[in-house]
C-alpha cells in the first residue's frame, strides 16, 4: 500500500503512519481490515458482531455522530439539530 509506512524508533515497535495523517497525529489502528462496514444500524451491527466473532478484524463507520441509524435514541437536543430546528 503506497500509503502506508512504518515509522521504527529503536527499541519501540513499528508504528503505522500514512501519508494522508496530518503531521503530529497518529493513527489510531493499522489500517488492515478483513472487513469495513458503513453503518451502525441493526443489520450493521449484526454483520459486525458475526465476523468480528469468526476472527475478522472489522472496522464499522457511521457518518452520523450517534451510534444506531435511524433506530437510535436521541435526546431533545440532539434530535433538534438533527432536524434543525435549533435548540429546544
Amino acid at each position: 500500500n503506497c500509503y502506508l509506512t512504518m515509522a521504527e524508533e529503536e527499541g519501540q515497535p513499528k508504528e503505522p503512519t500514512f501519508e494522508w495523517l496530518p503531521e503530529g497525529m497518529k493513527a489510531l489502528a493499522d489500517g488492515e481490515y478483513d472487513a469495513i462496514v458503513l453503518g451502525t444500524g441493526l443489520k450493521e451491527c449484526v454483520i459486525s458482531g458475526l465476523l468480528s466473532v469468526q476472527g475478522k478484524k472489522v472496522l464499522q463507520v457511521d457518518r452520523n455522530g450517534y451510534y444506531g441509524a435511524d433506530g437510535a435514541s436521541l435526546n431533545l437536543t440532539t434530535l433538534f439539530e438533527k432536524f434543525q430546528a435549533g435548540t429546544p
